[in-house]
């Protein structure tokens, strides 16, 4: 990215355009907000034309900071269905950054040859999944809402052509950082209004799960890293603010998938860290575990639906993860993945489409059939890994898997051999990142779902902008 973006002067010019559009709206009795947004929309578009990695960045603050259901509510009507705004973003940012590449390729690279093989194949298996999906009759606005998250895979290119220094790349990492506050502090505020369900095994304990987790789970595992290689104490008090916000808010989402993906992509990072950068890094792991325990007691004292001991009861909740015989949820996944892994049997080459559903006896209560092990369906599957093979086949699952598989090769071949520092920590960052992600997928689609796909994209792009500006050659 650039930071000309945080130009004072631009920022006024803009804070000029859209108040003066809220005047014009009200002068001619029309919708200022509607005035406004289609004023605000033809300049970020002029932003994005000269710039296309903004788009690409605005697309990962709103999926961090948006909850799900208030940023694809709505969109632009299109045949059968319609356009959310994140579509229009992914629309004009590749638009742009193909014209862009198209008049100066130098200025705007390509990701290493592999990496770009791999993105481009698996999802022309993707669109192929589509017709699948149509000969056996699946609405074509399902097969379209599972092909939306694939495509912001796509962000990758706009992503690593705009970094062009370590500058730029430091501001885009911290600008990602916030969001992920941003997006953790949405979760502790829910928490405090009361706002969410009950979680099991937790002696009835309040879980949010309204707000996105994937950034502040990306951001904690990453605030390892940044401890390890912060120059000065300052920077590390600031992480140290930061891993507090991101833990907390990941703490009242109670969701046992996140924290066990945290612990495996910490221990990734202090296993591979440096002998003296890990003394270090454990050094500040007590005063953090003490900040965020305070910040979750604090906080749950101002919940209306406080429990005595939120430490005990999120302990609680994260040793039921094995037991599935007594979690109904557990089953439910079993009974889902059972039937997902025989229609894969069935269809190991096209799988069974995009937007295409599985049927199975649930072992959840009904209350319209009053029963247990109703019959159910669903196109939702709660694992990446057999999403991927049941939805598009075994061999575009390969394909994703072969990209993330040297991604993650290219940032630990990237943390070894660098000499840089800076290299070594966005290198570390994001290698911990990626398998934190890698195994939160496995009780969860959080590799193919809309408000997850971006951050992984970044992630991706990390990767690959840290090996261009540190100068290792591609694997």
């Amino acid at each position: 990215m650039t930071l000309r973006l945080f130009d004072p002067r631009r920022a006024l010019a803009l804070l000029a355009a859209l108040c003066l559009s809220v005047l014009t709206g009200f002068a001619f009795a029309e919708s200022p907000v509607v005035v406004s947004g289609g004023l605000v929309s033809v300049l970020l578009f002029a932003v994005i034309l000269r710039h296309p990695e903004v788009g690409a960045l605005i697309s990962l603050i709103l999926v961090a900071i948006v909850p799900r259901d208030v940023l694809f509510e709505r969109g632009l009507s299109l045949g059968e269905g319609n356009l959310k705004v994140t579509d229009l973003l992914l629309i004009a940012t590749l638009a742009c950054w193909l014209a862009a590449r198209t008049v100066d390729p130098e200025r705007y690279p390509l990701p290493s040859g592999w990496t770009t093989i791999l993105i481009l194949g698996f999802l022309l298996f993707a669109a192929v999944s589509l017709a699948t999906a149509q000969a056996i009759g699946t609405p074509q606005k399902l097969s379209l809402l599972e092909l939306r998250p694939l495509l912001s895979y796509l962000l990758v290119f706009p992503l690593v052509s705009g970094a062009r220094s370590w500058r730029h790349l430091r501001a885009g990492i911290l600008l990602l950082l916030a969001a992920a506050m941003i997006s953790a502090g949405i979760s502790v505020v829910e928490y405090v209004r009361g706002v969410g369900s009950g979680a099991t095994f937790a002696d009835g304990a309040l879980r949010v799960d309204s707000a996105t987790l994937l950034m502040p789970l990306v951001a904690a595992v990453s605030a390892l890293a940044l401890l390890a290689y912060a120059p000065t104490r300052r920077l590390r008090l600031a992480t140290l603010f930061l891993a507090g916000v991101v833990l907390t808010g990941l703490f009242f989402t109670f969701s046992r998938g996140a924290w066990i993906a945290l612990i495996s992509g910490g221990l990734v990072i202090i296993v591979l860290l440096r002998p003296r950068l890990r003394v270090r890094v454990v050094g500040w792991l007590i005063p953090l575990i003490v900040v965020a325990a305070a910040s979750v007691t604090i906080f749950n004292m101002l919940s209306p639906r406080q429990v005595a001991n939120p430490l005990s009861a999120g302990l609680e909740r994260l040793t039921s993860a094995a037991q599935y015989d007594d979690d109904v949820s557990g089953r439910y996944r079993l009974a889902e993945w059972g039937t997902a892994i025989e229609q894969i049997k069935k269809h190991p080459l096209t799988g069974i489409g995009l937007g295409s559903s599985i049927t199975f006896a649930n072992p959840m209560f009904s209350p319209t059939s009053n029963s247990y092990g109703f019959i159910f369906s669903t196109f939702y599957i709660h694992n990446s890994y057999i999403w991927f093979a049941l939805k598009i086949g075994l061999i575009g699952a390969c394909l994703f898997f072969s990209l993330m598989t040297r991604v993650c090769s290219i940032a630990l071949a990237g943390y070894r051999r660098a000499n840089d520092p800076r290299e070594q920590m966005v290198q570390l960052a994001a290698l911990g990142s990626l398998f934190a992600v890698l195994v939160l997928s496995i009780t969860g689609p959080h590799l193919s779902v809309d408000n997850a796909t971006p951050a992984v994209a970044a992630l991706i792009a990390g990767v690959e902008i840290a090996r261009r500006l540190g100068g290792q050659e591609a694997l």
